[in-house]
């Protein structure tokens, strides 16, 4: 059985209903679903109350929600950083300023001669600026903040 499957046939079950045998088959032999599972009890469990992480008399009200917070899953990272970002202008940066230098381009000038330069500009440019505004869209945090520090610091 695959994950996946396990998954939503495990969240269609209802609360005091147990697993068939296929999905007791799978978490038997799949690590990441058995810690799910038992993460999710251990969630619902803490969510009705029926058995309390700690008791009230032993603990603040920050202690009890701090013991359910550490039984949530943690925040992924960044699936691309700032130096993704910039290797990957670089590499696009230098692929437009070395093409007038590659074989195809002396093809396309000796068959369209210099009609081509302008829409190759055209697209070229408009890559260009595609880029730059999906990165500064994902940056924009990061820019303020280095803003704030270098130029208004500054002055």
């Amino acid at each position: 059985m695959l994950c996946e499957t396990f998954l939503k046939r495990y969240d269609r079950l209802d609360a005091r209903e147990e697993p068939d045998s296929a999905m007791l088959r799978h978490l038997a032999v799949c690590d990441s679903c058995r810690m799910g599972v038992e993460l999710t009890r251990k969630s619902m469990v803490g969510l009705s109350g029926t058995e309390p992480a700690c008791s009230p008399a032993e603990a603040s009200i920050e202690e009890r929600v701090m013991s359910l917070v550490r039984l949530s899953p943690r925040p992924r990272p960044e699936l691309f950083t700032v130096r993704d970002w910039l290797i990957a202008g670089s590499i696009l940066f230098l692929s437009i300023a070395l093409m007038p230098f590659g074989h195809d381009f002396e093809r396309l000038f000796s068959v369209f001669g210099t009609s081509f330069a302008l829409p190759m500009s055209l697209v070229l440019g408009g890559g260009i600026t595609v880029y730059g505004a999906l990165f500064i869209g994902t940056h924009v945090d990061e820019a303020m903040d280095f803003v704030r520090r270098k130029i208004i610091h500054e002055n």
